[in-house]
């Protein structure tokens, strides 16, 4: 088999699989929303954002263990690794956190590396694996470094208020 036709192949084969992964998707959704008309009756429908305000977890933010640049320091060091997240998580950011645990470690370590070898870029430069890491960690822990700023200002607005 030539490596023309196994790029075809391989292309085909990971088609197929994030087909099928946007349909279950769609399908629980889908299931999800009949589910909330029949519990909620006919209430408004409110935003993703509003509900994931509504639901911060277990952890209150003033109760933390770590100081806010503790938590950028923990996020970025995990997202180095390319597993972002937890620092969200332990800023008592829920929302963000799961959504960055559970979708970046598929792209991190499944389809990237994949699309490397497909196109054949991994041949010309092996160091291009390593490259999206640091630009990952920089980023995540970048938007948590903004938010905790925002979160200490607002605290210190409030203080005074």
């Amino acid at each position: 088999m030539s490596v023309v036709a196994m790029r075809g192949v391989i292309v085909v084969l990971l088609g197929a699989f994030a087909a099928l992964g946007v349909a279950v998707t769609v399908r629980a959704f889908m299931i999800a929303e009949a589910d909330r008309r029949r519990r909620d009756g006919r209430r408004p429908r409110r935003s993703l954002a509003e509900r994931g305000r509504d639901y911060v977890g277990p952890v209150d933010p003033r109760k933390a263990h770590l100081t806010p640049p503790l938590r950028v320091l923990v996020e970025f060091c995990f997202a180095l690794c390319g597993f972002p997240g937890l620092g969200w998580l332990m800023s008592a950011r829920m929302l963000p956190g799961i959504i960055l645990m559970s979708v970046v470690p598929s792209f991190v370590w499944g389809l990237i590396p994949l699309w490397l070898v497909v196109s054949g870029t991994i041949v010309r430069n092996v160091y291009t694996l390593i490259i999206y890491l640091p630009a990952v960690a920089l980023l995540s822990a970048g938007s948590l470094a903004i938010v905790e700023l925002r979160g200490a200002r607002a605290a210190v607005a409030e203080r005074h208020a």
